[in-house]
C-alpha cells in the first residue's frame, strides 16, 4: 500500500523530472529494482524468517538477552526494542560505508542514478545475507521477540520507501518531519555521487542517530544533487547482470582499497554460514510447525499454513520440500 501510494505521488508530483521523457525507461528501471527486491524478499522469507523465529523463541525460553532481565511493560519494551534495533541499523549502515568489503556489496544500492521509491529495495543478495545473519546475535543479545521484530521492520521499511521516493515534498514539511524520521531531503544527500555526502545520513528510521553521532548533513538546494557512483558510467551498473556483478567488478574510484579475492571470500563465508544455520535448524526440534505456532501466539487470528498442509501442497505440485 505504501509503495503504491508513493509510486502515484512520484507520477503526479515528482521532485526530479527523471522519467518524463520516457515512461518506458521508468518501467525498466523500476522493474529491475523491484525484481531484485522480490528475490531478496524470497530469500529472507524462506530462510531467515525461520532462523529469526528460532532465535526469538530460544531467547524467550531461556530468558536470554538484555530485555529479558527486566520486568517491563509490553509497550515500554516494544519502544525500547524499536530504539535499539534502529540504533543497530544505523551502526550496520555506517559499517557498510566504512568497511571496504561491505562497501563493495552496498555500492550496488548507491549505483542507482535515478533514485526513486523502487531504489529502496535495490540491495545486493550478499548484503542481504550479511545483514540477515547478523540479526541472529542481535535478537539473542537483546532478547527481541518475533512480533517486536515485525513491528520494527514494518515501520522501518515504510520510512525507507518514503525517504527514497522521488516525491515533491514541501520543504516546511520535510523540515518538520526530519525532526523525528528520515526524510527525502536527508536521504538525497546520502545518495549523492560525492563521497563526503555519501558518507553521511546513515540512519533508516529515526533521524536523531545522525544528529547524535555527527553524521547529519543537508544540501542547501537538493535539486543540484547528482546520484550514483562518481567516475562510474551509469550504463555500467544498471542491468540485472551488472548489478549482481557490482561487488566483484573493478569500478573506478569506488573500490576503497579491497581486492576482489576478499570480496569472494566474504561472500562464500556468508553462504556457508547460512547453510550451517539452516542445518542447525534441521538438527533441532525447530520445525516450520513450531514457527507457525509462534506466529499464531504473537499474532492471534493471522491465518497460517501448517507443516502438513504445506507438505501436501508440495506433493500435489510434485515438489520436494526443501527444508522439511
Amino acid at each position: 500500500m505504501v509503495l503504491a501510494f508513493l509510486l502515484l505521488w512520484e507520477s503526479l508530483h515528482p521532485f526530479f523530472e527523471l522519467f518524463d521523457a520516457s515512461p518506458r525507461e521508468r518501467l525498466k528501471h523500476g522493474g529491475r529494482n523491484m525484481l531484485v527486491a522480490v528475490i531478496n524478499a524470497l530469500l529472507v522469507s524462506f530462510i531467515f524468517v525461520g532462523l529469526w523465529a528460532w532465535a526469538a523463541g530460544y531467547s524467550s525460553k531461556h530468558q536470554l538477552g538484555l530485555l529479558h532481565q527486566f520486568a517491563l511493560d509490553p509497550w515500554v519494551r516494544l519502544a525500547l526494542v524499536i530504539l535499539l534495533l534502529d540504533g543497530w541499523t544505523y551502526l550496520w549502515h555506517w559499517m557498510n560505508h566504512r568497511l571496504p568489503v561491505l562497501w563493495r556489496f552496498h555500492r550496488m544500492h548507491h549505483a542507482d542514478t535515478q533514485m526513486d521509491v523502487t531504489t529502496a529495495g535495490r540491495f545486493h543478495l550478499g548484503e542481504i545475507i550479511f545483514s540477515s545473519l547478523l540479526r541472529l546475535p542481535i535478537i539473542l543479545l537483546l532478547g527481541v521477540q518475533l512480533h517486536e521484530l515485525v513491528v520494527y521492520e514494518v515501520m522501518m521499511f515504510a520510512v525507507v520507501q518514503f525517504h527514497h521516493a522521488n516525491i515533491g515534498l514541501p520543504e516546511k514539511w520535510d523540515r518538520l518531519l526530519r525532526l523525528v524520521i528520515v526524510t527525502p531531503a536527508m536521504h538525497k544527500v546520502h545518495h549523492s555521487n560525492q563521497q563526503l555526502e555519501t558518507d553521511s545520513n546513515y540512519t533508516s528510521l529515526f533521524s536523531w542517530w545522525d544528529r547524535i553521532f555527527g553524521t547529519f548533513r543537508l544540501r542547501r538546494d537538493p535539486h543540484t544533487i547528482q546520484f550514483g557512483l562518481d567516475q562510474t558510467p551509469a550504463k555500467d551498473v544498471q542491468s540485472m547482470r551488472a548489478m549482481m556483478k557490482t561487488p566483484f567488478a573493478e569500478l573506478p574510484g569506488t573500490s576503497r582499497g579491497v581486492s576482489v579475492k576478499w570480496v569472494w571470500f566474504s561472500f562464500i563465508a556468508a553462504l556457508l554460514a547460512t547453510a550451517g544455520c539452516v542445518m542447525m535448524l534441521r538438527d533441532t526440534t525447530m520445525t516450520w510447525d513450531k514457527t507457525y505456532q509462534m506466529i499464531e501466539r504473537d499474532f492471534p487470528g493471522v491465518p497460517v499454513i501448517t507443516n502438513t498442509e504445506l507438505a501436501q501442497w508440495l506433493a500435489d505440485a510434485d515438489r520436494k520440500p526443501p527444508l522439511l
